[in-house]
């Protein structure tokens, strides 16, 4: 399933899935955040960051994963050509 809501100057953005869903903690290795052996999720969260927004990631309330990331729209780095928001 995926939601996108805008509130109170907030875009929140979630991916939920109904498979295997995350490895058990002690899977995850020292750090506990599943970020070993790859980039996409520490990518994924350093581009939130970027922008003055967060990544979560958890299992699912039933079974499988859901990511939430939540990015406020004030602020927000302007392309080049872009019109300033009211």
């Amino acid at each position: 399933m995926i939601s996108v809501v805008e509130r109170n100057g907030l875009v929140s953005a979630s991916v939920t899935d109904d498979g295997r869903g995350l490895p058990e903690t002690s899977r995850l290795g020292p750090r506990g955040d599943g970020l070993e052996g790859g980039f996409g999720m520490s990518g994924m969260r350093e581009r939130a960051e970027l922008v003055g927004g967060e990544l979560e990631w958890g299992r699912a309330p039933e079974r499988g994963t859901i990511m939430r990331l939540t990015v406020p729209l004030t602020g927000r780095p302007r392309h080049v050509g872009e019109s300033p928001t009211p």
